[in-house]
This record gives structure tokens, sequence and C-alpha cells, in this order.
């Protein structure tokens, strides 16, 4: 388990930064062209960023090939393994995880409890909706229940496959038009699919917790879309339109505290500090527009500008790999004991004078890559036996060496282990103050 985790610390670190840089930069222009078109519809901003949230989940796919760096020239170097036999020594971890680990397991649990609380409060609202009694409406085409239920202060939509619309007790004091009005702006919800485009906003927000401009976008996106679902339900007349804006007005004047909380369902009106865009926006005189092909041409360049903002080192990294595979050598072999014979798993083999080495998996075996071309010692240490060094081995330039170890069993005095988990505690605390 613990190997695993470091496993995917490493990916997540090598690749996390450069998606993040890029997104990031996306994300800026986003709000630009968003900031440029402020006098537009809002249907054509809501779709402006949902491609932006979408792009967050693209993986990269242009390789960084202007990343490669430079080889390594051939030498060439025979091997000459020598073995001798030194004094004990004792390797003791007493935290398995490194700095980089601990950040990458913060960022899967907050990830994992940012993307389920929404779940959660939807499953408390259901709860809630139980006892809801279904209304008929005469203009309902699509045959949508429409539920009554006095747990609730604003119009809402539940339900991903089979979506209910839900009503609050002051439904019967608003007029007839204000009630096809409300309907309307629900079923375009419910046609326009935006409880699963909620789901990614979600999943989006999970992936990148701590980004701010994430946190601003999936903001922009729930004005927006509001918005484009008050529009279909106003027709786009002035005199619907003012009528609309005094049944939000009214709905929020009777919005009152509540503990229901409605951020993760498509809610008519969450908060009484975002009426005011919404307002503005129906009251609006003239609404600028542009065509359909012009609006495909928006759409489309916003897309094209994902491609130059895609760049993956995995291009990069095969490259150097390849290049540092054929400048570099590579040591392997098996760590075993002389009285059994058996693999000596977790045994570390180490390239003294360096930080460079490997652990030996459960069969023994070890790997040691991309070594430079040199003469080193290799030593090989594991709790309860006595160390092996392999002096003056020699690496060679895209060669592989085998270099087996055999270790003897030997006791370890107590006082021993307790001033090497010292020495080690001591180096750790060095090299962390070392800048």
């Amino acid at each position: 388990m613990i190997h695993c985790i470091q496993i995917a610390a490493s990916v997540w670190s090598s690749v996390a930064p450069w998606i993040i840089v890029q997104n990031s930069i996306f994300l800026l222009l986003t709000f630009g062209i968003l900031f440029f078109l402020r006098k537009y519809s809002a249907n054509l901003k809501y779709w402006i960023g949902m491609l932006a949230l979408f792009k967050c989940l693209l993986p990269p796919f242009l390789p960084a090939f202007f990343l490669n760096g430079n080889a390594v020239p051939e030498t060439s170097i025979q091997v000459v393994p020598v073995q001798s036999v030194s004094t004990p020594a004792v390797t003791i971890s007493l935290f398995p995880f490194s700095c980089i680990e601990s950040f990458f397991l913060i960022w899967l649990l907050l990830a994992v409890i940012l993307f389920i609380a929404p779940w959660f409060n939807t499953i408390k609202l259901a709860l809630k909706l139980r006892s809801a009694e279904l209304i008929p409406f005469d203009n309902n085409r699509r045959h949508i229940p429409v539920l009554q239920s006095d747990k609730i202060q604003v119009p809402l939509t539940l339900g991903l496959i089979h979506p209910r619309i839900y009503i609050p007790k002051q439904w019967d004091d608003w007029s007839l038009s204000c009630r096809e009005m409300i309907i309307r702006h629900e079923m375009t919800h419910i046609r326009r699919k935006d409880s699963l485009f909620r789901i990614v906003q979600n999943l989006v927000h999970a992936l990148y917790a701590l980004h701010p401009l994430i946190w601003l976008l999936n903001r922009k996106l729930d004005e927006f879309r509001e918005m484009s679902c008050d529009d279909a339900s106003s027709g786009l007349h002035r005199s619907q339109s003012v009528e609309y804006a005094r049944a939000l007005v009214q709905i929020a004047e009777d919005l009152k505290r509540s503990e229901i909380n409605y951020s993760s369902v498509s809610a008519l009106i969450r908060q009484r500090n975002e009426l005011l865009n919404r307002v503005q926006y129906q009251l609006e005189e003239r609404m600028k527009r542009f065509s359909k092909w012009k609006t495909g041409f928006i759409l489309t360049a916003v897309v094209l500008l994902m491609v130059p903002l895609s760049w993956t080192r995995a291009g990069a990294d095969r490259q150097n790999k390849s290049n540092q595979d054929q400048w570099t050598g590579k040591i392997y072999g098996v760590v075993s004991s002389t009285e059994t014979g058996e693999a000596l798993a977790g045994a570390n083999v180490i390239i003294m004078g360096t930080q460079n080495g490997a652990a030996a998996d459960n069969k023994g075996q070890y790997f040691i890559p991309q070594i430079p071309p040199g003469k080193y010692d290799l030593q090989a240490v594991v709790i309860g036996y006595g160390n092996v060094v392999i002096q003056d081995v020699i690496i060679k330039s895209g060669k592989s060496t085998e270099l087996n170890f055999r270790l003897s069993p030997q006791v370890i005095p107590f006082s021993r282990i307790v001033e090497q988990v010292q020495k080690t505690e001591n180096l750790e605390k060095s090299q962390s103050s070392t800048p």
C-alpha cells in the first residue's frame, strides 16, 4: 500500500504542476474573453465557461519536445567488482512518507471530501422532500412531476435520471403567468441536462480544490446558467422580463435563512446576494446577441485555444529517458542470505557517496537505473545482517551490470540501533536545513 502511494505521489508531483500552470493561463484568457463579452447573452458566456471547465479535465496531449536536454558523451569502461565485508549498519525510517507524498495524501483526502459533500447534501434534501405532495399543472407538456413542499422556500429541480420539480408553499400566492415562467425555468434546466453538468463542475472543483480561479469559474457558471434559463423562461420579451424580474424579487423577499443547502441542485435562487445581477440582466433594455455562425466561430476559437496550452512532459520525458538510457548505465541484482539463500526483501542497495540507490522487492531483486559512467562503491544494508560493500564497480554507458549481494546474519545490540536512529535523524535535520 505504501509503495503504491509513493508511486502515485511521484506521478502526481511530476504531472500536476505542469497541468495547473497551463490551465491557469487558459482560465485567465477565458476570464478575459468573458469580460469582453460581458454585454452579450448569458448562454454564450455559459458555454465558454463550460469549455474552460472541460479544459481542466482534458489531459495534455502535445509532447513538449522543446524540453529535451543535451546528451552525455559515451565513455568506454570495464567492470571489475571486488567484494569485502565491513561493520554492520542500520537504516530505520520513522515516517514512511516524504513531504511530497504527504502533500499528495492531503490533496487526495480534500478532493474526496469535496466530491462527496454535494452528494451528501443532495441525499439530505431528497429525504426532507419525501413528504412533498404532487400537484397538477396544465402546461406541463413533458409530464415532469411537480411537487409542493413546505420544507423549501424556492423552486428547484432534483434528480438526474428521473427529474422532479419542487415548489414551495408560496406557489399558491403567485400569479398564473409567474407560475408558468418558473416552471419553464426549471424545465430548461431539465432539457439542458444541467444536473449532469453540475457533476462535472463538482469533479473539477474537487480536483482543483485550492485553485481560486476554479472557485471563481464555478461561481460564474452558476450565475450564467440561471441567467440563460431566465432568458428561456421570460421569452426574451421586455414585458415578460420585467414581470419575471418582479417574481424573482418577490421570491427573494420570502427567502429566509434556511437550514437546507441548495448548492448541489438547480434552485431558482440560492442566496439573496446573487439576485442583483440577474434582475439587472433581465431589465437590460438591449442585450447584444451574436448570430449562430458567429457564436459557433467564438466557441470554435476557444476550443482551438486549448491546443497550444495542452503540452505534456511525457514526450520530453521519454526522449530524455532514452537519452539517459543511452548515455548512462544500470545496476541490477539480488540480495540474499548466506545461511538460507532466501531473498532479503527490503534490503537497501546504496551507491556510496551519492543519494542514489534502490530497495529490494519481495524476491530480493533491486534495480538502479541512469547511473553516470564512472567507478563506484555499492553497499547493501538490511537490519539484522552485516552490510556488504562491493568496491570499484565501473559503470559503462548503455550497459547493465549484474551485482549480487550475499549478507550474513549478525546480532546487533539495541544501543547500536538507537545510536543509528539518532544519526539518521541528525542527518535528515541537517539536509532539511541546507538550502
